[in-house]
């Protein structure tokens, strides 16, 4: 999982830097398996992943309209509420950073091969739970003077194949029987 978000990171920093010319900063605050409700508002980018899964990519819309604003060559002026061409950017934005991701993960070899594919887009401006998800990465995302955690929301097919020794810990973890030791006196 650590090569994985390394490798997301990266793209993420890159591939922004190329489409606007200013690196975003971008750095990892938490990870969690305990998903409740949601900060709006914020772009939700639902990515489906192949072989199987779902990717949720949520964005503050402070930090997706300045990066829309900043692709279209203006100064990167924030809003807090997102339009259609704002949600066109975010997605171009963010296509271009899965597709990145896909090349650099079909050049490792010990990671899992994935091709990803935005079906949805939408502005969101009411909490959302997302507890059906089993982990998110939330990190710091700073572009100009803007600073707001993004998410990305992992479903538990991806936790599985981004970690799939954990799974088989766990449970070969509560299929060993308990054995008593020593004497008793019952």
């Amino acid at each position: 999982m650590n090569e994985f978000k390394d490798l997301l990171i990266n793209e993420l920093k890159s591939t922004i830097e190329g489409l606007i010319g200013i690196a975003p900063e971008v750095s990892i605050l938490s990870e969690t398996k305990d998903l409740g409700p949601t900060k709006p508002p914020y772009a939700k980018i639902v990515i489906k992943v192949k072989p199987k899964g779902e990717i949720l990519f949520l964005v503050p819309a402070e930090v997706a309209t300045a990066l829309g604003d900043l692709m279209l060559a203006g100064d990167g002026v924030a809003k807090t509420e997102m339009n259609d061409d704002d949600l066109d950017a975010i997605k171009e934005i963010i296509s271009n950073v899965f597709g990145a991701l896909k090349t650099t993960l079909e050049a490792q070899e010990n990671m899992p091969k994935m091709e990803f594919e935005i079906t949805n887009v939408s502005f969101i401006d009411k909490e959302e739970d997302i507890s059906e998800y089993a982990y998110a990465i939330n990190m710091e995302c700073k572009v100009n003077d803007i600073v707001k955690v993004c998410q990305v929301i992992f479903d538990e097919n991806i936790l599985e194949q981004l970690i799939p020794q954990e799974k088989n810990e766990v449970t070969s973890q509560t299929a060993k029987p308990f054995i008593f030791s020593g004497s008793s006196t019952f």
